[in-house]
């Protein structure tokens, strides 16, 4: 099961990130990522950007329920 739609609205709202900042500061649209909130799947390319500026492993954005783990 691919987890990334649902760790990444998890993490951005955790964090409480802006996504305009998070946008600029990756390179990508604020367009882009309210897409990828709403479900559509980044390309391999900002996969590799959003784990890096989220601080997560590519395995553990798409892998695990990282909102079943809090405690």
């Amino acid at each position: 099961m691919n987890f990334f739609h649902k760790n990444f609205i998890f993490i951005i709202e955790k964090k409480q990130i802006i996504l305009s900042n998070m946008a600029k500061k990756i390179g990508i649209t604020r367009q882009a990522i309210n897409e990828y909130k709403k479900g559509k799947y980044p390309t391999y390319d900002n996969l590799i950007k959003i784990s890096y500026f989220l601080d997560i492993t590519i395995d553990d954005l798409l892998t695990k329920d990282l909102s079943s783990s809090e405690e």
